[in-house]
């Protein structure tokens, strides 16, 4: 109900003025009824007038009661969605980065767009069907009863059929679309794997093979959504000719009973009218119960994500504002519901100042190692202490500003080179992108347009645009997750030497899979399998670790 705050009273507007319709829709009939029997029928002219004026004023404060109800219910709905929109994209933002990919991204865009949109569509529903549904139901059979009794009865026989028909269109037509959504998740993710990936499937033309895995995703999609729109296209029919049936049959009857005395032809009008108007708001709710249903089972998939606490706590008062001493203390990890272990006993001391070096084969455990630091992760066991408090003691956020992380893929958001620098912070980003070796880049004027995933950069200003972005920062202590290997010798040989120099007060973390890129630190530590195989200098390795020698040979003879 949170999400209603402040538009309560206009609901409650809504409804009531919704409600009102449905009173002035029951009362027509009783009126056109007395219109023929008193009026027409007895030549009695001012029955005639007086009915034919109230008829009009209904109507027409039927409209505009319909009218407020309308405006009140499109609106009431857009702000509630939105609502709900925005708390899902911050609540996502919090998520950490493993909880993420257990739904995947392309999951979370489907709860924040389709199913948002369902949720609306179900409030809207609601707000103008909920009340006048059942009010008309139950009124047009009371007045039904007043009228004629038997006739009524007989109505009420036949409806149990008309409902079941319309029940099990609507119980089709609702697992249908169940299934059609699940399979709609598969076809988005199947999209969003295909774009991020389409230079790789043209540089191996596997456009063929892409094709027919998209297309069976596709056609699935397309026979599911196929099977929910003829359930939905043949209850229309079906229901009119059941309706149109029971009319013929309800006018047949009232003839003989007209015949007979029994009725007024007034009378006969009026219970077909209530006759239609209940069918009708029979296949109305029917309807709203189909909407509601996927509404709610949109809700769901909505509270799925909304419940899923946030693996890290942002609440911590601990705040960075001075060069820290790190300390890993036996920190292990695993990704949730896995047992195998992708960090393990991981222990070491970094200095402020001071540079570490982590090198070891892919699957090592480099990647994950760095990113516990700035929390995108929680660790499993051990602690990460900065100085000697542990790490989830610090507001999440101070913690994230005092570190410059670049992660192994470069990541962008559309916009201005200088957006994609500063993150729309008061910072300078020319002398960032200038130590981070990008004149080239800056040469172009930082009003330039970065594209959707930085796609009209080559991969080496890719990489010095996000180096240039944690640099703007001025951050205690910098992160390099393999941050190098789209430079050339040159550039990176300058780059190293900056951040020797200019940054040397800053603390750095270079996990690489290249001897060059941490030959330099202070000290190495050779990962493997998640372990600490060994550690040391560059020179120490080079004559005591077998694998750090093999890299620094094969690199050594790649580069001749």
């Amino acid at each position: 109900m949170k999400y209603f705050e402040g538009y309560k009273l206009k609901t409650a507007i809504a409804i009531l003025s919704k409600f009102i319709e449905a009173v002035f829709e029951i009362i027509i009939p009783l009126l056109m009824a007395r219109l023929i029997d008193s009026g027409i029928v007895a030549g009695n002219d001012s029955v005639v007038y007086s009915s034919v004026v109230w008829m009009l004023i209904l109507t027409l404060l039927g409209y505009l009661s319909a009218l407020v109800c309308q405006y009140y219910a499109s609106h009431i709905s857009q702000i509630v969605g939105g609502r709900i929109r925005s708390d899902l994209m911050k609540h996502d933002l919090e998520l950490s980065t493993d909880q993420v990919d257990a739904f995947s991204s392309s999951v979370l865009t489907n709860r924040i767009t389709s199913d948002v949109l369902f949720i609306q569509d179900m409030i809207a529903r609601v707000i103008r069907l909920g009340v006048r549904a059942p009010f008309l139901i139950v009124g047009t059979i009371v007045a039904l009863f007043t009228i004629n009794q038997k006739l009524s009865l007989a109505l009420l026989i036949a409806l149990p059929l008309f409902v079941g028909v319309i029940w099990g269109f609507m119980m089709l037509t609702m697992r249908g679309h169940a299934k059609a959504t699940t399979q709609l998740d598969r076809v988005t993710a199947r999209v969003s794997e295909l774009l991020s990936g389409s230079r790789i499937i043209r540089a191996f033309s596997k456009q063929a093979h892409s094709d027919r895995v998209f297309n069976n995703d596709n056609d699935t999609l397309f026979k599911r959504q196929s099977t929910v729109g003829i359930f939905a296209t043949l209850s229309s029919p079906f229901t009119t000719l059941m309706m149109n049936g029971l009319m013929v049959l309800l006018i047949y009857i009232s003839g003989i009973q007209i015949n007979l005395g029994s009725m007024t032809q007034g009378q006969t009008l009026a219970i077909i009218n209530y006759c239609n108007q209940l069918l009708i708001t029979l296949i109305v709710a029917m309807n709203l119960i189909m909407i509601i249903s996927r509404g709610t089972n949109s809700l769901k998939r909505v509270k799925q994500v909304l419940n899923t606490q946030p693996r890290l706590s942002s609440d911590g008062d601990e705040r960075i504002e001075k060069p820290f001493k790190l300390v890993f203390d036996r920190v292990s990890f695993s990704f949730p519901d896995e047992k195998r272990r992708v960090l393990n006993g991981i222990s070491f001391t970094l200095e402020p100042g001071k540079t570490l070096g982590i090198i070891g084969l892919t699957g090592s455990g480099k990647s994950t190692l760095l990113k516990l630091i700035p929390r995108f992760m929680e660790i499993s066991d051990g602690s990460i202490c900065i100085d000697d408090s542990d790490l989830s003691d610090f507001n999440i956020h101070s913690l994230r500003d005092g570190i410059g992380y670049v992660p192994q893929n470069a990541q962008f958001i559309r916009g201005s080179l200088n957006d994609n620098i500063t993150m729309r912070r008061f910072e300078n980003p020319e002398e960032a992108l200038t130590d981070a070796q990008g004149q080239d880049i800056l040469s172009k004027g930082l009003d330039v347009l970065i594209e959707e995933s930085g796609k009209n950069l080559s991969g080496g200003q890719k990489q010095r645009v996000n180096i240039a972005r944690a640099l703007a920062k001025k951050p205690k202590l910098l992160l390099f997750d393999d941050s190098f290997s789209a430079l050339d010798a040159i550039t990176t040989a300058r780059l190293q030497k900056t951040l020797r120099t200019k940054y040397r007060d800053t603390a750095q973390i270079i996990a690489s899979q290249r001897t060059s890129s941490v030959s330099h630190a202070d000290w190495i530590l050779v990962l493997d399998q998640g372990h600490i195989l060994d550690e040391g200098t560059h020179e120490s390795l080079l004559k005591t670790n077998e694998i750090y020698q093999r890299i620094y040979s094969l690199q050594q003879e790649g580069s001749d």
